[in-house]
């Protein structure tokens, strides 16, 4: 089964790739290319390395306009794990996703639980732009 492209109509996901190459950074359009010579028991973890860098991509576009939402509190207090997800808009599970990949140097375990320090979120936030 197809699916549609761009221009209204049907074709398969190789010819799409190829069309969206044309028009994207040549680095993308390598990418591409090189992704459909990879042997079929390498794409599983190629697939995994995308999808991480999608939802990378996707936290850049929606991150901008939630970031003037991070307030620090003024006790000091550190935020769990639902209060830092809602301030920063995203999922809970991209936060748990991020801490494992040790990218957030605001958040803490204390014991099994994981916590945010809120005004190191917001300067991590103020050094590090979205887009």
């Amino acid at each position: 089964m197809g699916f549609r492209a761009p221009s209204g109509r049907t074709g398969d996901a190789q010819s799409a790739g190829r069309g969206l190459a044309a028009a994207m950074t040549p680095d993308l359009a390598d990418l591409l290319a090189a992704l459909a010579k990879l042997p079929a028991n390498q794409l599983p973890e190629a697939i995994g390395q995308l999808e991480a860098a999608k939802a990378a991509a996707w936290a850049r576009l929606v991150l901008p306009a939630r970031q003037a939402h991070v307030v620090p509190n003024g006790d000091g207090a550190l935020l769990d794990v639902k209060e830092a997800a809602a301030q920063l808009g995203v999922s809970t599970a991209y936060l748990y996703r991020e801490v494992r990949a040790h990218r957030l140097p605001f958040a803490r375990r204390i014991g099994r639980r994981l916590r945010f320090d809120p005004v190191a979120m917001a300067r991590w936030i103020r050094r590090h732009p979205a887009g």
